[in-house]
């Protein structure tokens, strides 16, 4: 079976190109012909195996993806012409741009977010947050509508990175609508090379007191309630320190938080590293928090439960389902700062229930989070998309 990976973003930094690579490379090994459309500085292709990956050069204008897509049409559709694909993977929205690829192949879709996440930022962000998310609905929007005049997008099979995702979309989609989206629906967790992940780690243990938040340093993310949270958690337990590893807008924010709380000796920020730099951040960790109002997945969270480290989330659909719902951590209100404060608290000093959490979060990482389940479902709808 021959796959072209639609993917724009490749390599272990972010949940798409984390998924994207960890999902390209795993479908390769398992003898599958996978080639891979990335963005790059110059055009190149090179092949690992039954891996090819073709990068394509496009300038770092934003909307960077519609840029590197629209520029880039004529040699992806010359690519598409000449292989002769069974299925085109659209893990990026290209579909929308190119819609007269899906006359070529059979087309499945990854859908990696949903509409909530817009409300949720329109509610909770500031100003900024809110002008620039207009910027992006319009500028992602516009151009797609346009391509579908001249022609519109066949998907196949649609596949949502969790059952959270999938009810997100339901709710915004026309009763009239749902059944149909209903079935050609699969819902696939993304997946991660669990024995790769602990072999990076190797040795690094994780005794110390410590809590690790791994993102992209944004409003919705929830890095300030994690502060005023923490505030709470270093004056109960004197030797506790918070890692913020990530960058972005937020950063000069959470750092004068920090500054005006007078944690600067006990919160320490990393900015954005390698992911196995990360990882042993998070190995040495006793766990891992993650505030954000909103995922469609969180990539961070399977990378923990590969280790063994809990998980203390934002109660939202999200946590209910990966976190509630495999018993490997707490699902709590972050805006309510003092029980975001107390569940810390009960995970760095209850030794009883930390192990509990912990060996559930090791089983939910081989039971469901290995890359090898993973690339069994995209196969398995692969060949349904082909009809194999």
């Amino acid at each position: 079976m021959k796959i072209l990976l639609l993917a724009f973003d490749f390599g272990l930094y972010g949940g798409v190109g984390t998924f994207n690579y960890e999902l390209a490379t795993e479908l390769a090994r398992r003898g599958v012909e996978v080639t891979v459309i990335i963005r790059g500085d110059k055009d190149s292709s090179v092949k690992y195996g039954r891996l090819e990956i073709n990068t394509f050069r496009s300038p770092s204008i934003p909307p960077k993806d519609v840029t590197f897509f629209m520029l880039n049409a004529n040699k992806i559709t010359s690519l598409v012409k000449r292989n002769g694909f069974d299925v085109i993977h659209d893990s990026t929205g290209a579909l929308a741009l190119l819609p007269h690829l899906s006359g070529h192949a059979s087309t499945v879709a990854t859908i990696h977010g949903c509409p909530s996440l817009g409300v949720l930022r329109s509610v909770y962000g500031s100003l900024r947050d809110w002008i620039w998310l207009r910027l992006f609905d319009i500028t992602h929007r516009l151009p797609g509508a346009l391509a579908s005049l001249i022609a519109k997008p066949r998907v196949d099979k649609l596949v949502f990175v969790s059952k959270s995702c999938l009810a997100d979309a339901l709710v915004h989609t026309p009763p009239e609508d749902r059944d149909k989206l209903k079935s050609k629906t699969t819902v696939i967790y993304n997946g991660l090379s669990v024995r790769k992940i602990r072999r990076q780690v190797g040795e690094v243990k994780g005794d110390s007191p410590d809590i690790v938040f791994v993102s992209r340093l944004m409003e919705y993310k929830g890095g300030a309630r994690l502060i005023r949270a923490f505030r709470h958690v270093a004056k109960e337990i004197k030797d506790a320190k918070l890692h913020i590893v990530g960058s972005g807008p937020e950063e000069p924010v959470l750092k004068e938080l920090a500054a005006k709380f007078e944690l600067n000796n006990r919160v320490v920020f990393h900015g954005w590293l390698k992911r196995v730099d990360a990882l042993k951040i998070m190995a040495r960790s006793r766990l891992l928090t993650h505030p954000s109002l909103y995922e469609s997945f969180g990539y961070v969270i399977a990378e923990a439960y590969a280790l063994g480290k809990p998980v203390v989330a934002h109660r939202a659909p999200y946590s209910i389902e990966l976190v509630e719902g495999f018993g490997s951590g707490l699902a709590v209100n972050t805006f309510n700062e003092r029980e975001y404060a107390e569940a810390l608290t009960t995970l760095l000093t209850d030794d009883g229930l930390y192990k509990r959490f912990s060996q559930r979060a090791l089983a939910a990482a081989e039971e469901h989070f290995d890359i090898g389940k993973t690339a069994e479902g995209y196969i398995k709808v692969y060949k349904e998309a082909a009809g194999v």
